[in-house]
């Protein structure tokens, strides 16, 4: 092979690299709006039912993409007891469970 051969063939090797990033930044666009469509809630609404008791209040940080049914799962941020969202998120125990909160704010 000569150098204009290789550098052909290396101008392809880019080319399929490129689009499969397009296609992988279009896969992370659907399973996004997917999930959103799929959730009965937004991000940043107060919840309750999200942790194994199911009282603790909690407000939404991420709603994500899972390819079974309910297609959603919900990063949450717990309320702490000074009435603010803590810093550290937990996940859903089970997002059917999951509600609005209609405690004090």
């Amino acid at each position: 092979m000569n150098d204009a051969e290789i550098e052909e063939l290396v101008d392809e090797v880019r080319r399929c690299e490129r689009a499969l990033q397009q296609a992988k930044n279009a896969l992370e666009v659907a399973k996004r709006d997917a999930a959103i469509a799929a959730c009965p809630y937004r991000e940043g609404d107060l919840v309750s039912g999200w942790d194994r008791d199911g009282t603790s209040p909690g407000k939404i940080d991420k709603i994500l993409f899972v390819p079974s049914y309910p297609y959603y799962d919900l990063r949450v941020l717990p309320i702490t007891d000074g009435g603010k969202p803590s810093r550290r998120h937990r996940y859903a125990y089970n997002v059917l469970d999951v509600k609005p909160y209609e405690g004090d704010e």
